[in-house]
Order: structure tokens, then sequence, then C-alpha cells
């Protein structure tokens, strides 16, 4: 509200600190894998407040302001080639294939040829409309019109021939809506394919794009304690204002900023409405109206034959008549006020300097009741860390994570941005940078048509010199930069947020035996046997007992660092991640430098994963890397890199590291290194690579001995050998917090279905917790539907039911749960595999198959069920199944939910058209009455009065893949930092082969216990000719005979019709800090 009397409106905090704790997923993201620009939609509608708050919060590399954008008058072509600026210069000055745009929602309409180009297409779809046309092809008949209509002005046919395929489709269902929203427009996926196609096309590799979208959703999620404080204030003051007989008055509350420090300053204002109200006519000529209607005017529509986007948006005639409105005027960002200033002048060097901030979940509580004896509230080692420094500091910085406030309340200083953003080095480089934007902005920037900034007129020649003077300038200071993080270690210097701050200053709870000198490593006799053949192998199948770890028998007090007189010769121990980062791989990390620490052994880590390994790419782990990272989420100090695409343009993955060319590289490197133990940290495939490699070391006699810590997102190991998984805890919490945000978004419209899709691998463990903690309507099980041999067609009718049976009730929302592996498990497209396999030979066949738009020519022998599934299945589904390779890769995803929501309207259709032949009326009192008397009935009851179609809108909802570098709960914290003691123990005991496990969870974290398995317990499959001919480790599916799996059935049919839904809520990191901290059915 454009008011100075409103400092803030109610809900905008919690927006904020939600949209960034989305965005924290992708900063971890990038910081680990330093790969891929994400173009991330924020909510906004008019207005780019939200937009600009978030980025100044989480310090991304670009945010666009609609407002600038408007008042320079750019156009699409200028946004997109300003990214595309960017892109290019932090890929040859720096190095960074990587970064973070935001974009608000509304963008596109401030754009002014953007707009006019709107106005012309809901012109064509009036005119359309009065010309008789029906709705067949209606986008193709619009397109039509538009073209007609558009013979005058060329450029808006030109800019919509000009936008892709997907987006002019997009665009013209929207014009085809009820009322045209340009908030409903998926700009950043338009942005994203234009920026794409164009750095396509120079000479850059390896950059990778991916889109997100954070909107309505966002809105609903539990407010923060900013907002709770100042409804509550709200309440008070309108109950005030009414006893006091006041009429047509707002409240609302001034000094917004003490209201959490000190809420005594505040002041509970009432307002008259007709100071925020303004009387608006009918728009001027030339003036349209989607204009006025975004400066937070009502929508009015013009008299016949006016041109404006409101006359065809709105045919009503009655509407045209309106004259007047009244309305309040929306706030829009200041351009030239200190808030928007202090961004402007800084924005520059932030398009370079990687300061990303990284937000959690909104903190609401502060307990920090811990169970245990020595924590009691009397006990002299609770009062003593009462009053230590410590605590006292580690307790402040909880205090400024609970009280803090966004800067449109707070204010933002110039300080904000200086000071331990980036290291010595690169803060030249950085500095360097901004400068020669500054001096060539202009021959830089608006040569390119991409200049955001006016600048003055500068030659041609004085551009060339600028540009050669400042490349060589970068180059030599980007050289000296990357040298020394490669003498000293990854970049680790930052100004970390409220968050981090605080969580890398938490204590990590953890069973005190793994860090004592004299713990017992027991070995127990074990008659572990397999069915696999173990041919392949010569030497880890003689390794079958496993060890215990057990606490000594006299009790010694205390850590202490082994002296030299401990150590027989020097040492040292390499670490490699090689699968995908999961929260708390930092502290593995911590853990196992603790442990080979105590001994006096060298730890060093190869950065960058597989390529790292390969390449000598190496640093010593020192205490000053560890320190800040702490707790947090992602592996920035290890990297990810999952595959290397080497220059001679062969691609090495993780099971080209058994290959003899690439295992003489290892053990070359680790010579180079003076390592005589590897630990690898990842999950089944890494465990597969780890037998292979240590049976060839015991084979050549090769003093290396590889240790394995299990990483996965999915928890997909045997649960009698890994309990629960590092990371598995974090993640569902996290994404039954993303979930319960939606559920609670469809209920508060109440007009929409959303589909959730979960990513799995082969095993659906991770949607089986969430649907336990957060109780969503429907819950579609990859093994459930796969031992139930369920067709698509079962599929669809058995969700349909369930749908129109909540529209029968009354509710026309939901929220229906699914894993990424539904495809694979129904037995139609298990059918077609198997059908495809056997008639289409020879490469070029099967890429016919995928590639072909309308498959009109089907091979010879496929059965007519075959047929018809190819034809409704799109080309990335077809690339899933038929793609040997593909299929079982949790990594290649498909759109296989639109398939699948496509079939479900197409069956509701059919239904609806069912129900008007049975000409029984609606009425929901009969309706329940009959339910009371009968049950459910084994078919659906259908109403002929009753639109089934109208009522199930649906929206589609990805869960972000990014989100696998969050912050880790205190449960993840510990496991993972137990972990990596425990392999240094096993280091210590020359064990090899083995993989650390630590069990008993549900107990207190100083109750765990500790065992080493020998990697050959793991192994579980031998199809396909395994991997270079070995068994391999595969993920184990969920039993459908499982506890969890027999809860869900029980209480199906009440979550599916009663709304039993759980608003699960962000993680409180500072609550019970030293319990389990989860519930008993993740064990």
């Amino acid at each position: 509200m454009d008011s100075d009397l409103v400092e803030c409106s109610l809900g905008f905090d919690t927006t904020v600190f939600t949209c960034c704790q989305y965005i924290s997923f992708l900063t971890s993201h990038v910081r680990t894998y330093q790969s891929g620009y994400h173009f991330v939609r924020v909510i906004g509608n008019s207005s780019s407040h939200v937009a600009l708050e978030c980025f100044l919060q989480t310090k991304a590399n670009i945010v666009l302001i609609s407002e600038e954008i408007k008042k320079k008058k750019k156009k699409l072509k200028d946004v997109i080639d300003f990214i595309v600026h960017v892109v290019q210069r932090r890929y040859h000055l720096l190095g960074r294939s990587y970064g973070i745009v935001i974009v608000p929602e509304g963008l596109l309409g401030k754009i002014e040829e953007f707009k006019k180009m709107v106005r012309g297409l809901l012109l064509a779809r009036k005119r359309a409309l009065q010309d008789g046309q029906h709705a067949e092809d209606g986008a193709g008949r619009i397109v039509a019109q538009f073209y007609e209509e558009s013979a005058e002005s060329a450029e808006s046919a030109e800019l919509f021939r000009s936008l892709p395929a997907f987006f002019q489709k997009h665009l013209l269902e929207e014009v085809q809506s009820e009322r045209f929203q340009y908030a409903r427009l998926k700009t950043e996926e338009l942005l994203l394919s234009c920026v794409k196609e164009k750095i396509e096309q120079t000479k850059m590799k390896g950059i990778h794009f991916a889109s997100h979208a954070y909107t309505k959703e966002v809105t609903c999620s539990l407010p923060s304690n900013f907002d709770c404080a100042y409804s509550y204030l709200l309440g008070m003051g309108c109950v005030e204002i009414a006893q006091s007989s006041y009429n047509g008055y707002l409240c609302t509350i001034r000094q917004l900023k003490n209201l959490i420090p000190s809420v005594e300053k505040v002041q509970v204002v009432g307002v008259p409405l007709c100071r925020l109200l303004r009387v608006k006519g009918e728009p001027q000529e030339g003036r349209n109206l989607t204009e006025e209607h975004e400066e937070g005017h009502n929508l009015m529509v013009a008299p016949e034959g006016s041109s404006h986007i409101g006359s065809a948006a709105n045919p009503s005639e009655d509407l045209d008549r309106l004259e007047k409105s009244v309305s309040a005027k929306r706030a829009k960002v200041k351009l030239n006020g200190g808030y928007f200033l202090t961004y402007k002048k800084h924005r520059a060097a932030l398009l370079y300097a990687d300061a990303y901030r990284t937000h959690g979940g909104i903190q609401f509580e502060r307990s920090v009741a811990d169970d245990g004896e020595e924590h009691s509230a009397d006990s002299p080692s609770k009062l003593k860390k009462l009053f230590s420094s410590t605590f006292s500091t580690w307790d402040s910085k909880w205090g400024e994570l609970f009280n803090r406030v966004n800067f449109t309340v707070s204010g933002l200083s110039g300080g904000y941005f200086s000071g331990g953003d980036v290291p010595c080095v690169e803060s030249s480089v950085v500095s360097g940078i901004t400068q020669c934007e500054e001096a060539a902005s202009a021959c830089c920037l608006v040569q390119s048509g991409a200049a955001l900034e006016g600048s003055p007129s500068i030659t041609t020649n004085c551009a060339a010199n600028c540009a050669a003077n400042c490349a060589a300038n970068w180059t030599a200071n980007y050289t000296a930069s990357r040298a020394a993080e490669r003498g000293g270690g990854p970049p680790v210097a930052r100004r970390p947020s409220e968050i981090e701050r605080a969580l890398s200053s938490t204590p990590v709870k953890f069973n005190t035996s793994l860090m004592r000198h004299n713990s017992q490593v027991v070995y127990v006799d074990s008659h572990f046997a397999s069915k696999l053949s173990y041919t392949p192998f010569e030497h880890i199948q003689k390794i079958t007992d496993f060890y215990v770890v057990k606490a000594p028998q006299v009790n010694v007090k205390g850590r202490v660092r082994c002296s030299e007189s401990f150590i027989s010769e020097e040492r040292n121990v390499g670490v490699v991640l090689l699968s995908h980062s999961v929260p708390g791989v930092n502290n593995i990390l911590a853990g196992l430098h603790e442990r080979l620490s105590m001994n006096n052994i060298k730890l060093i880590a190869f950065v960058r994963g597989i390529r790292g390994l390969l390449t000598n790419e190496t640093y010593v782990v020192k205490d000053s890397h560890l320190g800040s990272w702490k707790n947090l989420g992602g592996a920035p100090l290890l990297g990810v890199q999952l595959e290397w695409r080497k220059d001679d343009g062969e691609v090495v993955r993780l099971n080209n590291l058994v290959e003899e060319k690439y295992i003489k590289e290892i053990i070359i490197t680790c010579k180079k290194n003076k390592m005589t133990h590897l630990v690898f940290i990842g999950d089944e495939k890494v465990i597969t690579i780890m037998n292979i490699l240590n049976d060839h070391f015991m084979k050549n006699r090769t003093n290396l001995q590889i240790t394995t810590v299990p990483v996965s997102l999915y928890n997909s190991f045997y649960a009698n050998l890994i309990e629960c998984s590092i990371g598995y805890h974090s993640m569902v919490y996290t994404m039954s917090d993303l979930i319960g945000n939606l559920q609670s978004c469809a209920v508060n419209a109440g007009s929409y279905y959303c589909f959730v899709k979960v990513p799995t691998n082969l095993s659906s463990l991770s949607v089986l917790s969430i649907q336990l903690e957060t109780h969503c309507n429907v819950c579609l099980v990859g093994e459930c539907v796969e031992y139930q041999m369920m067709s698509l067609q079962d599929l669809v009718e058995q969700t349909c039911s369930i749908i129109i049976e909540r529209i029968n009730r009354g509710k026309f929302y939901g929220t229906i749960l699914f894993s990424s592996n539904l495809l694979l498990n129904v037995s139609d497209f298990s059918r077609l595999v198997a059908d495809v396999e056997e008639h289409v030979r020879g490469g070029d066949a099967l890429d016919r198959l995928i590639d072909g738009p309308d498959l009109p020519d089907l091979p010879e022998g496929l059965s007519q069920e075959s047929a018809e599934l190819l034809r409704i299945c799109t080309k990335s589904v077809r690339e899933k199944l038929l793609r040997k390779e593909n299929r079982h890769d949790d990594q290649v995803d498909c759109n296989f939910e639109d398939v699948f929501v496509e079939q479900i309207k197409r069956h509701i259709g059919k239904l609806t058209e069912q129900a008007k032949q049975a000409n029984e009326p609606y009425s929901f009192d009969a309706h329940m009455s009959y339910l009371r008397a009968n049950g459910m009935p084994k078919n659906v009851k259908l109403y002929s009065d009753l639109n089934y179609m109208q009522h199930f809108n649906c929206v589609v909802r990805n869960i972000d893949r990014e989100i696998n570098c969050c912050i880790p709960t205190h449960l993840d914290n510990s496991l993972a930092f137990s972990h990596g003691l425990l392999a240094g123990i096993a280091i210590e005991n020359d064990l090899a082969n083995y993989v650390t496990s630590i069990r008993h969870l549900h107990l207190n974290k100083k109750n765990w216990s500790s065992s080493l398995y020998p990697g050959s317990y793991f192994v579980n499959r031998d199809d396909a000719g395994g991997v270079a001919g070995y068994p391999y480790a595969a993920p184990v599916p969920v039993s459908v005979k499982s506890s969890q799996m027999a809860t869900i059935k029980h209480n199906a049919e009440t979550w599916a019709y009663n709304d039993c839904y759980i608003f699960v809520g962000p993680y409180q990191h500072e609550v019970n800090a030293d319990s389990p901290g989860c519930s008993a059915h993740m064990f």
C-alpha cells in the first residue's frame, strides 16, 4: 500500500524469509557444485519489493527490478542481453559457470513492447469470440486474428514469433483464461530459454540452466516472530478503534523496527480509509488499463472499440458502463529512495563476488533443554555452561536470529556490503571487475544493448582499449587468486548470515567413546552368506567379520592430541566425495579430521570429486577450514563433480574409475601425496567402486586401502546394515515443510489439486516418511503399484475416484503425492519396455521411435497396447523408458506427471458425460446421508448437474533436487560427525573395505552404537553383467509389508476424504538439541 503511514504490510516478513530459505538451497548448491545458472521467479504481483529484499538477504548475483526496467523503457532483448553479458564475463574473467538470477513475477507487465503485444492478443481473442468462433483450436484462431490485425504494427508480431514455442503456447493459454494475469506467466523459463539459446551460440561449455518458481505457497508458511507480534498488535488496535466508536479506519503500526527489541516504542495508529483511497476516472486516451490496474486501481473496461487490454479482457456490458473506481494505490520500489540507492551503489560487485548468504527456516522457539543427567537444570555443569563466555556468545547469536527483521523495516546500510564478503585476493579481483564495469559500462554494455544504467557516450577505439586492459588485469588477478586457493584450501572467507553464525557455534552431540584413544574395536564372528556369485572377486569376499566399537573399561576424561612420540611413521589420508552432496557432509569431514588429528595423521581433501581424484586437486584440511562450515549444508570444502569432461572430449563417470588406466592414475595420485588410505563418501554406487578397487589393490599388493562413509538422500541401504543414512532426516523434514506450505496454500485457495512429485531412486522410502509427516490425500508409492500390478488406467481410475468423491463432498482441493520412480513401476510401461526391446533393433530405429513427434510409423510386431502408450507419452518419458542407460538413473527425470494429469482430465471428462446421462441431481445433504447409511460405495456416485471438469483445476509441483544442500538437522550433524570419527578409527586399525554404520539412533546420542561392516555385505545384484563384470550394490526397494506401508494403507481412506493435513513447518535448530528429534517411523 503506497502510504507513508503503512511502513510494511503484514506477512511481508514471512514471505521474504520463506523465499530466502528456498533460495538458500540454491546458494548452497552452487557453492558445492559450482555449476548451473538458476532463474528464480518470486512472488510480487506488480512490484519488486520481495525480489529486491530476497536479493539483499541472500546476496544473489542478479535481480531484475521491474520498476527500473519500466522507467528506462527497456525491451525484452535488453534484459536478455544484460544477463548474457554477465554470464559471459563471469565465465571468461572468473572461470565461473554458475550464478543466481532473481526475477519478480510481474516483470513482463513492465516491458512496454510485451504489453502492447498482449493487448493485441487479447483484442484478437475478443474479435474471435465476437465472430462466433468456437473454442476448438482457439489458440490457432487467436494467432491468425492477431497476425491479421498486426499488419500495421509489425513489432508485436515479430516479438511473438521470436518467443520460444513452449512460451507461445503458455501465453495463449493465459490469454484464453477468464482473466489475464502477468503474474501467472512463466517469466523465468522464458528468460532461461532465451539466454540459453544465446549462450549455446558461443564457445562457452559446461553451462547448465535451471528454473524455479516460488509463488503463492510461500505466503502460506508459518508466520515469523515479527509477523506474529505484528498481527497481535493489529488485532488489539482494531478492538480499541471499534470500542472508541470509530468507523472507516485502518489500523496500522508505526516504528515497526522497534517491534521485537522494544515493543513499548511502537505506535498503534488508526488511519481514516479516505486518506488511502483515491477516485480514478476512466483512463485518458493512450493510457491502457493494465497500467492502471498495476498501480493498484480496479480494472475498468473502456467503451466498445478501444484497444486497451481491459476492454479485451472483460467484455461484460455492465462493466463497460463503469466510469469511476475507488481503490488504494499499491506501493512500488522507489528508485530515488535511500533503500534502492544503497543497493544500486553495490550491485555491480555482487554480479561477480560470490558472497552468498544462507538462510534456514524461520526459527520460532528458544528452548535449549537437553536430556541427560549432566544437563539437568540444577547440575554444576549446567550452571557452568550457562555462565561461560562461550555459551553467552552462542546464545547472543541465536538472539540475533530470533530478532531478525527484513531490511524494509530495519533499514539497509552500506556497511552490510563490506567486511568479510570475499578473501583478500578475491577482493582485488572483484574490485577490479567492478571498476572495469563502471569505466567500460558504455562500451561493454551499451553496445550489446544490455545497459541498465545510463552512461556517457564513448568511442569504439576507447571501448576496445578498455576491454583489452581490463582483460589483462583480470587474468593476472584471477590467476593469483586461484593459486592462493590451491595452496591454502578452498575459499572460505565470507560474511555469514545469522543462522550460519549460530549453527557453526553450536556444539555437536555424539558417543564420546569414538573420541577416546583406548576405544576397543572388537570383531564379531559373522555367518553372513550371500546368494550371489562372488567369482569375479578374489579377496574381498574373504572379509566377512564385522567390528563393533566399545567403550574402554577405564574411564578416560577429555581428549588430547597425540604427541610425536606416539607416531611410528608419517601417514596421510585422502578423502573424496563421489556422489551427490547430502546435509551433513561438512561434519563428516570435521569428525574425520578430529579423529585423525589425535594421532597426528594428515587429512588431504580431493576437491571436485572424480576430477580432483584423477588430477590431484588437493589441499590439506585444517581447523580453520572447518570452523565456519561445521553444521551447515552443502559441501563447499569438497565440491561435487559426478562426471568430468576431459580436454579430448572423453567423459569420465564413476563407473569408469574401475578401468585399468584410471586405477593407475588413482595409485599415482595417492603416491604423490604419500597416502595409504582413502575415504570415499557416497551411496551404493560408491560402495561398489570401493569393493572393486580394494580387490584390485589386494590382488596387486598395492599399499592403499579404502573405507566408505555411506550417504544417501533416499535411505535406500539395507536397514539392518545402515539404520538411517546421513542426510535423510534433513531431507524428509525439509520436503515435509515445503509440502506443508503447498497443502496450506491449496486449502486456502480451495480451488485446485496440487500434484507433488518427490525425487527418489528405486526406493520410495522418502515418500513414505513424508506421507507419515504430512498426511496428503493421496500417496502413490511405486513399489506398491508394482506389487499390485496396476496399469496406467488402474492408477488413473483410482485417483479419479478420490477426486470425484471429494468434489461430491464440496472439497475442490487436495494434495496428491507421488514418487519420481512411479513410471517404472506401472505394469503397462514394463510391458512396453519389453516389447520395444524385442522388436526394435539398432540405435537409429530407437532414436526415430523416441524423437518422432507423431509416431506415424511404428515398428512391426509392437502390440496395440504398446502403440497406444507410445502415442500418449511425451518425448522425455520415451527417453526415460526406452534408453537403458536412463531407465534406472535417478538423475534423469521425465515429465510423467504431465501424462498422468492429462489422462486424469480425460477420464474425468468421460465420467462427467456419463453423469449427465444418469439424470441424478446433486444435493450435499443427500450425498452425505447416503454415505452414512451405506458407507463408501465401490463405484463412486456421479451427479448430472455437477460439472466435475470445472472443479478439477490442478497445479504440478516438482520438489527441487537442490534441497540436498539444505541445512542439516541436529540428528544429521551428530550422525555425520560420528561417521567421520568411526572412519578415522577404521583407518587407525588398518581395516580395508569397510563401511561405517551408526545404530540405535532412537536412543540418546551418547548411547549410539558404532559398527564397521565389510563392503561385500552390501552387494545384492549381479544382473546385466554388473559393473565391469562384478556384482554390485543397488538401492533396496521398500517392502510392501513394512510397518510404514501398513500404517499408510490403514489410514488411506481417512486421509483421502478428511483433511488431516499436518503443517510441519521449518525445522527448529535450537529445540531440544540432544534428543533424537525425529519420529519413530524413520527407523
